[in-house]
């Protein structure tokens, strides 16, 4: 953890942030609805979304915006 530098753990906060409400989605679907198809495109539409404000994160502090 020591070894990380700002950017890799901010990135690494926050992917778990975001995967995990991913999974709190997918389990209140499923009791809701009873339907898996349903909560896994949400989660997976969700995961998407986070690693690409991630890349384009890294893109923008790359050209130093």
């Amino acid at each position: 953890m020591h070894q990380l530098s700002s950017f890799q753990l901010f990135t690494l906060v926050f992917l778990a942030s975001t995967f995990s409400s991913c999974m709190v989605t997918i389990t209140a679907i499923i009791r809701q609805m009873g339907c898996w198809k349903t909560a896994l495109s949400i989660v997976v539409k969700q995961m998407i979304t986070s690693i690409l404000c991630i890349c384009l994160f890294a893109v923008l502090i790359c050209i130093g915006l």
